[in-house]
């Protein structure tokens, strides 16, 4: 009894599960025709089906089209392909395609009408002299087809669009002018250029044939081409197989100059010290001097700053932002070296500072601060401490002196016999270079009559 049990189980289950074979499977095919009226038809799945009743229109001819509102967007439908999904047809217009026949000398033989379907009807025409070359396909400006159309190939929903033109083609073309491109040509031995010769009408190009009157200097290929083969001058020409004209165009061919490439590339200085928004100039030398290309170009910048301090965008070079950078520049043939670019803020003064503005004997010791204040970005900063400053005493050296402490600090060594003025003037030295102050720097030593 249990084991009835379970196999009937088992039947209900295969039952449930089991699904149609695609025998069994229907689609639908729905049509839908010019007058809004539509119709569906239920076919099984892998069989044909027979194409609904077309609705008469006085614009074109009907066709059923797949999936498609306009003609050009979808195919005429073949009936005879199974289906294989569920499918809409439209009926579609399409309008009848239009082809015009002309005789060798462009005048109309035939017009007429065809419908996508058809193939179109081979004209019985023949030429009275010459080979005749078959009928091509030619566009609105004259241009002929490079082959003969085929009659064999059935009009498609393609050939709608176009107004199509036949013309029989009797004999080649007949040539115009043809001619190189220029009266003569300059080229370097060994090398090879294109003449642009042309041949109207195009179709004739094939018949173009080239020749070397100086085979030593200059030669030509089959398409035109020239390659100088020695210095000198030359004559090459172009001519049309049966045709009596032939034109001639001038070679000058001359050795090609000696390119001289750099040998070495080095920058004067190993760094360069510049004030922001100035342009920098590099100074470097190149070897051998008559080398044909000297220029340099930037091709790498190292930032140990916040920001690149150099503008690498054109080779206008300019400091942008105050920091340090080192650029790595190369030669039009690879050669590298690099430099340092310290930027500095712009100064707007340079000058001694001290507390007091008058000396003397009892109170001799001459204590000056270097000040520099510069402009970084739109910041003022004011710096006090240098090294590699120097006075140049202008006056006063009967009184005044360096101590040695530092390059700035001076004493009043001896009373001078009345009220004196000394001055002097700050040089000093950095990265930046060497500056000195335009005006001396003056103060008071006093003359007193009791020396402590």
């Amino acid at each position: 009894m249990k084991k009835s049990i379970l196999i009937m189980l088992a039947l209900f289950f295969l039952l449930s599960f089991s699904g149609c074979s695609d025998d069994e499977k229907t689609h639908i095919v729905t049509f839908m025709k010019l007058d809004g009226s539509s119709i569906t038809k239920e076919v099984k799945h892998g069989e044909c089906v027979e194409p609904d009743e077309l609705v008469e229109s006085d614009d074109g001819k009907s066709y059923w089209m797949k999936d498609s509102l306009e003609f050009f967007e979808g195919e005429v439908v073949d009936f005879s392909a199974p289906i294989m999904e569920d499918v809409y047809y439209r009926e579609t217009v399409l309008p009848p395609v239009e082809f015009t026949y002309y005789d060798e000398k462009w005048n109309v033989i035939k017009h007429e009408f065809l419908w996508v379907g058809d193939k179109v009807e081979k004209p019985n025409l023949y030429a009275d002299n010459g080979e005749f070359l078959g009928w091509y396909l030619c566009d609105m400006d004259y241009h002929k087809a490079t082959e003969p159309y085929n009659f064999d190939r059935v009009l498609d929903c393609g050939d709608i669009t176009y107004h199509h033109n036949l013309v029989a083609n009797f004999y080649k073309d007949v040539i115009e002018t043809f001619n190189f491109n220029c009266s003569s040509y300059e080229i370097f031995v060994g090398d090879t250029m294109d003449t642009e010769w042309y041949v109207i009408p195009e179709s004739r190009k094939g018949d173009a044939k080239f020749r070397s009157w100086n085979p030593d200097i200059v030669s030509i290929d089959s398409n035109g081409y020239i390659t100088g083969l020695s210095a000198g001058e030359g004559q090459i020409e172009i001519y049309i197989d049966g045709e009596d004209v032939s034109l001639r165009s001038t070679v000058i061919v001359s050795e090609k100059p000696k390119y001289v490439f750099p040998q070495e590339f080095k920058f004067n200085d190993k760094f360069i010290c510049v004030n922001l928004k100035d342009k920098i100039n590099f100074k470097y030398t190149i070897t051998p001097s008559d080398a044909d290309n000297q220029s340099i170009k930037l091709v790498k910048q190292e930032v140990y700053t916040d920001t690149r301090c150099v503008s690498d965008w054109d080779e206008d070079y300019k400091a942008i932002s105050v920091g340090h950078s080192k650029l790595t520049f190369e030669t039009c043939n690879g050669l590298t070296d690099t430099i340092d670019v310290y930027v500095q803020g712009t100064v707007l003064k340079t000058c001694l500072y001290n507390s007091n503005d008058e000396y003397d004997i009892n109170n001799s010791k001459i204590m000056l601060t270097v000040r520099r204040i510069t402009v970084d970005g739109t910041n003022v900063v004011i710096t006090d401490d240098f090294t590699g400053v120097e006075l140049e005493i202008v006056s006063g050296e009967d009184c005044i002196r360096l101590t040695g402490a530092n390059a700035y600090s001076l004493e009043v060594y001896q009373n001078p016999s009345e009220d004196t003025y000394v001055s002097f003037i700050l040089k000093y030295k950095d990265k930046f270079g060497e500056f000195r102050m335009k005006d001396p720097y003056t103060i008071l030593i006093r003359h007193v009559t009791k020396i402590n």
